[in-house]
Protein backbone atom coordinates (compact mmCIF):
# COMPACT_ATOMS: atom_id res chain seq x y z
CA UNK A 1 0.00 0.00 0.00
CA UNK A 2 1.73 3.42 -1.05
CA UNK A 3 1.35 6.02 1.26
CA UNK A 4 -1.34 8.66 1.67
CA UNK A 5 -2.23 11.76 3.31
CA UNK A 6 -5.17 9.90 5.26
CA UNK A 7 -3.17 6.79 6.61
CA UNK A 8 -0.23 8.69 8.56
CA UNK A 9 -0.15 7.21 11.77
CA UNK A 10 2.07 9.11 14.93
CA UNK A 11 4.88 6.14 14.53
CA UNK A 12 5.11 6.87 11.23
CA UNK A 13 8.53 5.71 9.33
CA UNK A 14 11.76 7.74 7.94
CA UNK A 15 11.13 6.68 4.16
CA UNK A 16 6.94 6.98 4.58
CA UNK A 17 8.20 10.78 5.78
CA UNK A 18 10.12 11.13 2.99
CA UNK A 19 7.90 10.39 0.48
CA UNK A 20 4.83 11.96 1.70
CA UNK A 21 7.37 15.16 2.02
CA UNK A 22 7.94 14.68 -1.47
CA UNK A 23 4.44 14.47 -2.82
CA UNK A 24 3.88 18.22 -0.74
CA UNK A 25 6.85 19.71 -2.29
CA UNK A 26 7.29 18.27 -5.64
CA UNK A 27 10.71 17.30 -5.11
CA UNK A 28 12.65 14.15 -3.92
CA UNK A 29 13.33 14.49 -0.10
CA UNK A 30 17.27 13.40 0.99
CA UNK A 31 15.45 12.72 4.62
CA UNK A 32 12.91 14.07 5.95
CA UNK A 33 11.77 13.89 10.15
CA UNK A 34 9.40 15.67 12.69
CA UNK A 35 10.72 18.80 14.76
CA UNK A 36 8.99 20.00 17.69
CA UNK A 37 9.60 23.57 18.10
CA UNK A 38 8.24 26.22 21.36
CA UNK A 39 5.84 29.03 19.90
CA UNK A 40 3.58 31.62 21.76
CA UNK A 41 0.48 29.15 21.30
CA UNK A 42 2.45 26.37 22.66
CA UNK A 43 4.62 23.48 21.33
CA UNK A 44 3.76 22.43 17.72
CA UNK A 45 5.39 19.59 15.88
CA UNK A 46 6.32 20.38 12.03
CA UNK A 47 7.94 18.31 9.72
CA UNK A 48 11.31 19.24 8.23
CA UNK A 49 12.17 17.74 5.03
CA UNK A 50 15.75 18.27 3.37
CA UNK A 51 16.36 17.99 -0.24
CA UNK A 52 19.05 19.42 -2.65
CA UNK A 53 20.44 22.68 -1.31
CA UNK A 54 16.63 23.70 0.29
CA UNK A 55 15.25 22.96 4.05
CA UNK A 56 11.25 23.27 3.61
CA UNK A 57 8.99 22.97 6.75
CA UNK A 58 5.98 21.28 6.02
CA UNK A 59 2.98 21.72 8.92
CA UNK A 60 1.40 18.65 10.38
CA UNK A 61 -2.47 19.08 11.69
CA UNK A 62 -3.09 19.04 15.37
CA UNK A 63 -3.07 15.54 15.82
CA UNK A 64 -0.26 14.80 13.63
CA UNK A 65 -2.33 12.60 11.10
CA UNK A 66 -1.64 14.70 7.72
CA UNK A 67 0.66 16.66 5.99
CA UNK A 68 -0.39 20.63 6.05
CA UNK A 69 1.19 23.46 3.94
CA UNK A 70 4.33 24.49 3.18
CA UNK A 71 5.39 27.07 5.93
CA UNK A 72 8.82 27.57 4.68
CA UNK A 73 11.95 27.11 2.96
CA UNK A 74 15.11 28.26 3.00
CA UNK A 75 18.08 27.63 1.22
CA UNK A 76 21.04 25.96 2.84
CA UNK A 77 23.33 28.43 1.59
CA UNK A 78 24.18 30.34 4.53
CA UNK A 79 22.43 28.39 7.10
CA UNK A 80 24.38 27.68 9.80
CA UNK A 81 23.82 23.81 11.40
CA UNK A 82 24.20 23.25 15.23
CA UNK A 83 23.01 20.11 16.56
CA UNK A 84 23.26 18.61 20.11
CA UNK A 85 22.12 14.52 20.78
CA UNK A 86 19.91 14.57 23.89
CA UNK A 87 20.24 11.60 26.77
CA UNK A 88 15.92 11.24 25.80
CA UNK A 89 16.95 10.71 22.50
CA UNK A 90 16.19 12.85 19.21
CA UNK A 91 18.66 16.13 18.87
CA UNK A 92 18.23 19.86 19.91
CA UNK A 93 18.76 21.74 16.58
CA UNK A 94 19.28 25.27 15.72
CA UNK A 95 19.38 26.20 12.56
CA UNK A 96 19.97 30.30 12.47
CA UNK A 97 20.77 32.82 9.05
CA UNK A 98 22.87 35.41 9.93
CA UNK A 99 21.79 37.43 6.35
CA UNK A 100 18.43 37.47 7.20
CA UNK A 101 18.81 36.74 11.08
CA UNK A 102 16.15 34.03 11.33
CA UNK A 103 16.62 31.42 14.12
CA UNK A 104 14.97 28.04 14.05
CA UNK A 105 15.45 26.01 17.23
CA UNK A 106 13.52 22.55 18.26
CA UNK A 107 13.90 19.45 19.23
CA UNK A 108 14.23 16.59 15.91
CA UNK A 109 12.82 13.37 17.07
CA UNK A 110 11.44 10.09 15.66
CA UNK A 111 12.59 8.02 12.44
CA UNK A 112 14.53 10.08 10.20
CA UNK A 113 15.97 12.37 13.29
CA UNK A 114 19.65 10.75 12.44
CA UNK A 115 19.50 10.69 9.20
CA UNK A 116 18.40 14.30 8.36
CA UNK A 117 20.66 15.38 11.18
CA UNK A 118 23.59 13.92 9.58
CA UNK A 119 22.36 15.48 6.01
CA UNK A 120 22.64 18.57 7.80
CA UNK A 121 26.19 18.46 9.04
CA UNK A 122 27.38 16.86 6.26
CA UNK A 123 26.21 19.52 3.89
CA UNK A 124 27.28 22.65 6.36
CA UNK A 125 30.97 20.74 6.22
CA UNK A 126 30.83 20.86 2.47
CA UNK A 127 30.39 23.71 2.29
CA UNK A 128 32.91 24.84 4.25
CA UNK A 129 35.77 22.34 2.82
CA UNK A 130 34.73 24.14 -0.94
CA UNK A 131 35.17 28.01 0.32
CA UNK A 132 38.79 26.89 2.22
CA UNK A 133 41.30 27.27 0.34
CA UNK A 134 43.88 23.73 -0.15
CA UNK A 135 46.87 23.27 2.54
CA UNK A 136 50.39 24.38 1.28
CA UNK A 137 52.49 21.33 0.28
CA UNK A 138 54.68 20.39 3.14
CA UNK A 139 58.04 18.98 1.86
Amino acid sequence: MSPTMDNWMSDLGADTLAVLCEQRIGRRALAAARIRVSTPAGARTHALALSDCVLWWIALDRWRTRLGPVLAWRPLDGLVIHTTARRRGGHRLELSSPATGELLTGIVHGPGAERLVGQLTADQFARVAATCPAPPEQP
